[in-house]
């Protein structure tokens, strides 16, 4: 069994419990027993995921070595299926292998490969029986090699340890930082789900004849499969003209290198003033020195065309000094919502702190944002900014006025301060308060965030209209409205979801519009798509974002290696942007955050500063979006493109091509999103994983995806494996697709992955060992592959060499085995039935016929 680690993400199957006797044996490692090397292997506190002690690897740089670690003999306490788990990290981790024997003879092997220091989840399936003497091998072989790097200085750390400082010139001998292996609770041996069986009760039709489960949420396709309805995705009625009002070059703004931030901003205040239009920007190059913030309705900046209006962002902290309050000034007044947001200059930076007036540290760099210290000792500043709320402020000093500093810390120089006097209040949330933004022109919410929000007092289920609410008049002045729960523990639990990071809130989010109000029901414009249960405390709250605005025929380029994005949409609604190109911003092209009827069409994102990702960086993404549309849009050398995250529901990306960058479906019970004619191809190169599309873990830091993502009519090109979804999830649809994997399976079901459909697609492995289709465990069930093209059963070899990060493959074939079988895994599909299965991948492959060549435009025009 082989297989390789993909950052960021935690793989596991679902969890039951652990066995614990044999837990305990590798609780202590000093009962290990170390050949070859013996101090390159040793116990270390700072090798701990949690507890107190781990295991620690030190590999030198370009030195041959081998060196192996064995556990003590381990007894089984009962027969069945088992798991071994293990957390690790490591920087540019290489030659390192765990192996499982069963009373001496080897049952798998794993290699762990992982090339940055997040924490990475990974693990062995076998079959035990009760008194089987089982022993855990860590092997260490082989040479690091050398990595160049054009850099006048280099180090890596990673705290709480920092790590050796290594100057270089090109040609960099790298050295390594130690594995970390826990084996407190993080090395342990659990059973393994033995029966078939769904994670929970199908809940959606697959098809026209599944009646009883059809709602008003549902269109049923013209192939008789039931599809989510895409028909309220993008801008209501189209992207409107908003007329000329302002041309830049009547207020003395000109394309000739002198700062144009705080003439722009004013300009757009002005434009707020007289009701909304467009701001004209002439050709050439403005020197874009400050972000831009459009916090009301109507204000759309408008260039001469893409490349020829260049907005070249040059910020890089304060304007009057090296640290300051970014959203606020002398007197200012702080509601409980508003943002006190804290920026600094970037060049030598090593630290952050907001102080308050007794001295106490209320925030500072790194406590929410840990790979800050990343990119930091990379010298490459990727967080320049931390904040806090006027809630916590209140809380802690009380309505009144109060003296507040912010504090940077720089190398080789005293830290710079500066103090401010703000007025904290409990009545509104932005009065006097100056706008902030991490982009170079955001859209925020115009109005203060309403605090009347109501519970939901009926269950309002899936295809539901309506929702009923105690008190309705906060709603009346409201053209939307947000659907939110706390993430309920039994329906966390139902849904496998263990990691913290995952149950925060942010999976069960949905705004929706509001078409009238009769006492105390809300009538909806659109259908619900999910349930929304009274009992769980669900919260309706009124929403009035920042509308009608957009960005148009312009070119962003980022100047500076600040961790900023292009444009940001964040609480915004009917907003677009429109022939618009975006050149290596810091972070993202475009943000979003809370977005509704979101448009982005005509468009080229190129790459990204700090294109290696960490924290969200190079994406392009919908994010706490909902029925949002991206059209047209070409993009390249991104770490995730396209992708959705954070309950966002009901996108479409369509008709749009995405060179050397994979796509996801990444974070936080995404649901009913759509592909449509999207071109993948990906290299795993920009921090991009291994296969062409990638969906997350329920039980990782990500969270689950949601029901019914849907994948339409697009062609996948990946270096690895074509399509992985993470597992437990419902109702998934792949229709009429091209999924090409040049090496590994063209499509991997994972743990509790069922109800999906493989319709039509043309499905194809140019080495697929250990199969063409890898479904994980017996809890996929109820997946329907029919009329799809299943290419490239020929030589699986016999020195197979796995796949990047494909988790639990047993090998189930002969090892002297040359023809690989279509399906593989504990897993097989309910359905199977007229695929045309060919041996050899042919130098033109087929192409799926679809009925119709756009569902999108089949249910608008239907």
């Amino acid at each position: 069994m082989y297989a390789r680690f993909s950052l960021l993400f935690l793989f596991c199957l679902p969890l039951l419990p652990s066995v614990q006797a044999s837990q305990d044996h590798l609780a202590d490692w000093s009962n290990w027993s170390i050949e070859g090397t013996p101090d390159l292997f040793y116990p270390a506190s700072e090798a701990a995921f949690e507890g107190d002690q781990g295991m620690a690897l030190f590999l030198p740089a370009n030195e041959d070595m081998q060196v192996t670690a064995t556990s003590p003999l381990l007894s089984l306490p009962e027969t069945g299926h088992f798991r071994l788990s293990w957390w690790m990290r490591s920087f540019h981790g290489k030659s390192l292998t765990v192996r499982l024997t069963i009373n001496g003879d080897p049952v798998g092997e794993y290699p762990l490969r992982s090339d940055m220091q997040y924490w990475s989840q990974g693990h062995l399936d076998f079959v035990g029986e009760e008194g089987d003497a089982l022993a855990i091998i860590l092997e260490a072989d082989g040479a690091l090699g050398r990595t160049s790097a054009e850099v006048d200085h280099f180090s890596l750390r990673h705290s709480p340890t920092p790590f050796p400082e290594v100057p270089s010139l090109d040609g960099l001998n790298q050295q390594m930082e130690p594995l970390r292996l826990n084996a407190n609770q993080y090395i342990f041996i659990q059973r393994r789900l033995t029966e078939s069986g769904p994670p929970w009760p199908p809940t959606l039709p697959r098809t026209a004849e599944d009646e009883a489960l059809l709602t008003d949420a549902d269109r049923v396709g013209p192939d008789g499969l039931v599809y989510p309805d895409w028909t309220y995705a993008g801008v209501p009625g189209g992207i409107p003209e908003a007329p000329v009002v302002v041309r830049a070059a009547d207020r003395g703004i000109h394309p000739n290198g002198e700062p144009v931030g705080e003439a722009l901003q004013k300009t757009i205040d002005e434009i707020v003033k007289g009701g909304g239009g467009a701001l004209l920007l002439g050709e050439g190059t403005y020197n874009l020195d400050y972000p831009l913030v459009i916090r009301e309705d109507r204000v759309v900046i408008r260039g001469a065309g893409r490349g020829e209006t260049i907005l070249q962002f040059s910020y890089d902290g304060p304007t009057d000094g090296m640290v300051g309050f970014a959203n606020v000034s002398e007197g200012s007044t702080l509601g409980p919502g508003t943002p006190l947001r804290l920026h600094a200059r970037t060049k030598g930076l090593t630290a952050m702190r907001i102080l308050g007036p007794d001295g106490h540290t209320i925030a500072e760099h790194g406590s929410h944002r840990p790979e800050w210290y990343f990119y930091q000792e990379y010298n490459r500043p990727a967080n320049f900014t931390i904040q806090t709320h006027g809630r916590v402020l209140i809380d802690r000093y009380g309505p009144g006025t109060h003296r507040f500093t912010a504090s940077a810390s720089y190398r080789d120089q005293e830290d710079e301060e500066t103090t401010l006097t703000l007025h904290l209040t409990e009545d509104g949330d932005r009065a006097n308060a100056r706008p902030w933004g991490e982009a170079a022109i955001s859209f925020h919410q115009s109005g203060t965030w309403n605090q009347a929000r109501q519970r939901l007092v009926a269950d309002a289920p899936r295809g539901s209209r309506v929702i009923q609410v105690d008190d309705p008049r906060p709603f009346h002045d409201r053209a939307y409205l947000v659907l939110s729960v706390s993430d309920q523990d039994d329906w966390l639990d139902s849904r496998l979801i263990e990691h913290p990071m995952a149950r925060g809130g942010l999976l069960r989010r949905k705004v929706v519009g509001i078409e009238e109000i009769r006492d105390n029901w809300i009538q909806l414009k659109q259908p619900l798509r999910q349930d929304w249960n009274a009992d769980e405390g669900v919260l309706v709250i009124p929403w009035q974002p920042v509308r009608h605005g957009g960005v148009e025929d312009l070119t962003i380029e980022q100047t500076g290696e600040l961790w900023t994005s292009g444009i940001n949409f964040n609480a915004a609604a009917e907003c677009w942007v429109r022939g618009v190109e975006v050149i290596r911003p810091g972070r993202n092209p475009i943000t979003t955050w809370d977005v509704k009827h979101l448009e982005v069409r005509d468009a080229f994102f190129d790459g990204a500063i700090y294109a290696h990702g960490g924290g969200g960086t190079a994406y392009v993404a919908w994010q706490a979006a909902y029925d949002c549309l991206m059209e047209n849009v070409s993009a390249r050398k991104l770490r995730h493109a396209p992708n959705v995250q954070w309950s966002s529901s009901g996108n479409v990306f369509r008709n749009s091509t995405f060179e050397d960058s994979g796509g996801q479906w990444h974070a936080g019970y995404t649901h009913e999103n759509l592909f449509e004619n999207i071109t993948i191809r990906t290299t795993g190169s920009h921090g991009a994983y291994p296969f062409g599309l990638y969906g997350s873990y329920a039980t990782g830091m990500h969270g689950p995806q949601g029901p019914r993502n849907v994948v339409y009519g697009s062609t996948i090109d990946s270096w690895r494996g074509g399509l992985k979804v993470g597992g437990t999830v419902e109702g998934w649809i792949f229709a009429y697709n091209t999924i090409e994997a040049q090496r590994g399976p063209a499509v991997a079901l994972m743990p509790g992955t069922f109800h999906a459909t493989f319709r039509g697609n043309v499905l194809v492995s140019h080495e697929p060992d250990p199969s063409l289709i890898w479904i994980a465990t017996p809890d996929c069930v109820d997946n329907h592959f029919q009329d799809n093209y299943l290419i490239g059963m020929g030589e699986c070899g016999t020195g197979w060499r796995g796949s990047w990060d494909l988790r639990n493959l047993i090998r189930i074939i002969d090892p002297e085995s040359l023809i690989c079988p279509i399906f593989s895994g504990a897993g097989r599909p309910l359905e199977e039935e007229k695929n045309r299965r060919i041996a050899d991948v042919p130098s033109l492959l087929p192409s799926p016929q679809a009925p119709v060549p756009s569902i999108f435009e089949w249910q608008r025009e239907n």
